[in-house]
């Protein structure tokens, strides 16, 4: 009894603990191996990544699996975007704070969904300048203050790894303390090449 409530905890050893250490020193010794990795290594490193911790939800070509999850071939649907605007959106982080619900209702709701949708193509209607005032003009998320609404940007990934991020399927969880950088640089090489 002694053993169990004194001295397992003064002597501080634990199996939990050394392999903490272990998979500390590990990934000390990965980054600094693969600290000044090419393009071509990353991205490959990053379709490894992403084929363990991704695929499962997001599909093995990154399809999103019909809807379910983040499609990163291509970009959100008229109906994701449809029902930010409708739900508003606080699970990434970001500086500028939480997008309200019902920045935009109706026919302008619809309009600026089908916009987004579209890539951003064509002429950008009216009622986007409400969207602007945090995404920027270009909805390239005013350097990294709001989200990207074009492209997968390091920015975008980071803040949804570092948060996780609720979906159809269920929450996305935090990926901050499984990843080292230099795994989400590569991970982030990969999951925009899917897009590409």
């Amino acid at each position: 009894m002694w053993y169990g409530f004194a001295g397992y905890p003064i002597n501080a050893y634990s199996q939990i603990g050394e392999y903490n250490e272990e998979v500390l020193a590990y990934n000390a010794k990965f980054e600094a191996l693969h600290k000044d990795a090419d393009a071509a290594t990353l991205k490959e490193m990053g379709e490894s990544i992403y084929l363990v911790q991704c695929a499962q939800c997001h599909g093995n070509a990154g399809d999103g699996l019909d809807g379910r999850a983040q499609d990163f071939t291509g970009r959100m649907t008229k109906e994701q975007v449809l029902d930010v605007i409708n739900k508003g959106s606080d699970q990434l982080g970001y500086a500028m704070g939480m997008m309200p619900p019902g920045m935009a209702t109706g026919a302008q709701a619809e309009e600026i969904s089908a916009y987004v949708a579209g890539g951003m193509k064509g002429d950008q209607p009216a009622s986007f300048a409400a969207c602007s005032s945090c995404h920027g003009a270009d909805g390239k998320g005013n350097s990294g203050m709001s989200p990207n609404l074009v492209s997968y940007d390091a920015a975008l990934i980071n803040h949804a790894l570092q948060n996780g991020k609720k979906g159809m399927i269920g929450k996305m969880p935090s990926f901050k303390t499984l990843i080292t950088p230099v795994q989400e640089k590569a991970l982030t090489s990969y999951v925009q090449s899917l897009s590409n």
